[in-house]
Order: structure tokens, then sequence, then C-alpha cells
């Protein structure tokens, strides 16, 4: 079993406290498959995700807190070396928050 190509990216701009991501992942088409083994073809994909975040310190504790979509398009895709064939998760939203003692 052969993974095709994949590129993964990112592009990250922080300012202050503040901080922004895009994310890029692509997977090339596998056509080189081994049929004995149960192989399938499986197509490319794009998926794109967005990651927002910041922190307020305060003494010596900090907060976080965070905001991400991830599989903005709502792509149905999966990976050549998933099990099954199941396509993975659609567009999905993460709210996050963290509270740091020291």
């Amino acid at each position: 079993w052969i993974q095709p190509l994949k590129i993964q990216s990112a592009l990250r701009v922080k300012v202050k406290q503040w901080m922004a991501q895009v994310e890029h992942n692509y997977s090339a088409t596998q056509n080189r498959i081994n049929t004995d083994f149960g192989e399938r073809k499986t197509p490319s994909f794009h998926v794109w995700n967005m990651r927002f975040s910041s922190y307020v310190v305060k003494g010596k504790h900090s907060l976080t807190y965070g905001f991400a979509v991830e599989n903005i398009s709502n792509k149905n895709y999966y990976e050549h070396l998933d099990v099954g064939y199941i396509p993975r998760m659609g567009r999905n939203f993460i709210f996050n928050l963290g509270y740091i003692f020291r």
C-alpha cells in the first residue's frame, strides 16, 4: 500500500496576543493499486481549515481561547490508507478554552 503525493501547508499570522492560521491539505489521486489486497483507486482532494486564538495573562495565570473551522467546504473525502474507505469528518467547528495555573 502506497500513499499518493500529499502536501500540507499552513500560513500563520501573529499580532500581539492574536493568532490566525489558514491550512491547506492536498492529496493526489492514487491509481497505482493492488486489487489482490482489496485496494481501490482514491480520488484527489483539497481540504481547507482556519484557526483563530488569543490569550490573556493576569499575574501568574493565563487564559487561552480559540475557534477553528475544519473542512470549510464540507468536502466528502477519505485518505487512501483509511480502512474501509470511510469518509472523513465533514465541516466542523471547534471552540476551546484553557486556563493555566502557575
